[in-house]
């Protein structure tokens, strides 16, 4: 052995070995030391099970690795479309046998913290029958029919400790019967379980049990990012309709906002609820059964999409904090929404100029408006005037800072996000929109529309936009009817293969009123038909048309399909022919 440690190549290969093995031996002292140092992160584990036999969902929530010296967890939900305060009923805690704990109020749960560090929490969420007075009392709350759909903010508590929301690492799980689809907006469908990475603070985002009705899966391409859309219920199929305009949205809300969601990006279309929601893991909208199928590609539902996907980024991504400042997050984001439509190519600009006169119009008409102003810390939301002078009013303010912007040579509206967002913050208050107005010099702007309560005319801000007002051509609508009168009275003729007739209306009838009436004063361009009855009256492509009918003692509401007669009509509006309207739809506000 001494022999061969005297060889110079053996003594080199043994030192290395002992170099080696003391390396290793020390990275494992050290890196023990180094564990055994370093606190432990919390790990928290939600499993929600799926029981639609008892009109339930049920919550586990196991906490492990708690700090008993950041003293105990409070367990809360955020509120959101809840009415905690008065409907006990949603949520009741259980202990760990499953049973009611009557004598424990809440939620907020404050939950003392042991020394083994192990908290374990067990409550029930109750499913409100769809289609009921709760339900539409309630409608955000979580819904069974023949499937089952919430939000996790009404479902899955957050927590907190010492004051902050509890880190470490966070796992859901959501369990349902054998065969059943699972649904959610952060991973899309699933069977019988899904498992996720769940995030704290948790966002909110759309939870669903049950086989969807229809299915549509857009690939990235051209057309703008992966979309998926689940529709669940008897509504008809609505699946293209938002999947189109989602994924042609979506590279522009990018630009507009330096920020994007996740790809694909997930949109649910539910038979219950009303009008449509946005949530951190996307967008829901509405189509009832009995909904006519043209509504989804009208100018309406194309904006009401849009609207909600834009609540990404003014409303999640960056958090106004409340419904006092409803007139930025809803009115901006209405009018960026006729913004986006119209650049996607969803709308015309024409409907632009018409749904900005539409806004004023409402805002114009609410008793609030002159008496409350936007910088008044008050709710908006009382499904009335404030409320409608939080959208409209918003909206039409919105392109005036936007207009503003542009001629001062700043970015437009949007840029507000975009800084917000660039520089790290994720909420935003009144002042920082006032500071960031001021910088830019639209101080009296602030001063007379947002503490003063001046509403700036829509007119003047759209020609400052780059509309022009003129003559412009039209479409009318032909029902198939002559009448004793041109605004109705006595139907003195009908054609038998238009659509008054397919509706039932019969000569000799009187015509009490009709539903839309439009409102630009069309006239008729060349010669009017025979049945020139309700040409220039009724608004053509709206859903829901109807005649006012009268038939002896009785009154009547037929529903209509009028045709449209593409450009058969005049009337003076707003054009839009280029110049700099490019310029205005060309670059993000």
């Amino acid at each position: 052995m001494l022999d061969g440690w005297r060889r110079p190549e053996n003594r080199q290969i043994i030192v290395l070995g002992l170099l080696i093995v003391v390396a290793v031996a020390w990275r494992s002292l050290t890196t023990t030391d180094a564990a055994a140092v370093a606190p432990a992160r919390p790990r928290v584990v939600t499993v929600l099970e799926h029981a639609p036999e008892e009109e339930a969902w049920f919550v586990d929530v196991t906490m492990t690795r708690l700090d008993p010296a950041e003293g105990r967890v409070e367990a809360y939900f955020t509120g959101w479309g809840l009415g905690l305060a008065d409907g006990a009923d949603h949520v009741v805690r259980l202990d760990a046998r499953g049973r009611p704990m009557p004598d424990d109020a809440g939620p907020p749960w404050f939950l003392p913290v042991p020394e083994s560090g192990r908290v374990e929490l067990h409550y029930r969420v109750r499913l409100l029958p769809m289609g009921g007075e709760e339900a539409a009392a309630a409608g955000l709350r979580p819904q069974l029919g023949d499937y089952a759909f919430g939000y996790s903010w009404n479902t899955i508590v957050q927590l907190s400790q010492g004051g902050y929301a509890l880190g470490g690492d966070h796992h859901l799980e959501l369990r349902a019967g054998q065969g059943v689809p699972v649904v959610t907006g952060w991973r899309g469908r699933t069977t019988a379980r899904q498992r996720l990475t769940w995030p704290s603070p948790a966002g909110n985002g759309p939870l669903a049990f049950g086989e969807p009705a229809r299915v549509l899966e857009l690939p990235a391409g051209e057309g703008g990012p992966a979309v998926e859309v689940y529709q669940y219920g008897a509504g008809p199929d609505a699946t293209a309709a938002v999947g189109e305009v989602v994924q042609r949205a979506l590279p522009v809300m990018a630009a507009l906002f330096g920020r994007a969601p996740p790809s694909p990006y997930r949109a649910f279309v539910t038979a219950h609820g009303d009008g449509g929601m946005s949530s951190h893991a996307g967008l829901r909208v509405t189509v009832r059964a009995e909904q006519d199928p043209a509504v989804h590609a009208s100018p309406w539902f194309r904006r009401l999409v849009v609207h909600e996907l834009l609540h990404f980024g003014l409303g999640h991504e960056l958090d106004p904090g409340g419904e006092h400042l409803a007139w930025v997050h809803e009115g901006f984001t209405e009018y960026l929404a006729l913004w986006v439509t119209a650049v996607a190519g969803h709308n015309t600009r024409e409907e632009f100029a018409r749904a900005v006169l539409e806004h004023e119009q409402l805002a114009r008409g609410q008793s609030t408006l002159g008496e409350v102003a936007f910088a008044d810390e008050t709710d908006w939301r009382d499904d009335g005037p404030r409320e409608t002078q939080a959208y409209s009013g918003g909206a039409l303010l919105g392109l005036a800072l936007d207009v503003e912007l542009r001629q001062r040579g700043h970015s437009g509206l949007g840029a507000f996000v975009r800084d917000r967002l660039a520089a790290g913050a994720d909420s935003f208050t009144i002042d920082d929109l006032r500071t960031w107005l001021e910088e830019r010099g639209l101080g009296a702007r602030y001063a007379a529309s947002v503490a003063g309560t001046e509403l700036p005319p829509a007119e003047e801000l759209l020609a400052l936009a780059g509309f022009r007002r003129g003559p412009r051509p039209v479409d009318l609508a032909y029902v198939g009817l002559r009448t004793e009168e041109a605004d109705g009275g006595r139907v003195r003729a009908v054609d038998p293969d238009g659509p008054a007739a397919r509706a039932g209306v019969r000569e000799g009838d009187v015509i009490t009123g009709l539903f839309p009436l439009r409102q630009d004063g069309a006239t008729v361009k060349g010669r009017a038909p025979r049945h020139d009855f309700g040409l220039t009256l009724f608004e053509p492509g709206r859903p829901g048309a109807y005649l006012g009918v009268r038939r002896g003692d009785e009154d009547l509401q037929l529903p209509v399909e009028p045709e449209r007669l593409e450009g058969a009509g005049r009337a003076e509006g707003w054009i839009a022919d280029g110049g700099a309207l490019d310029l205005f739809f060309a670059s993000p506000p």
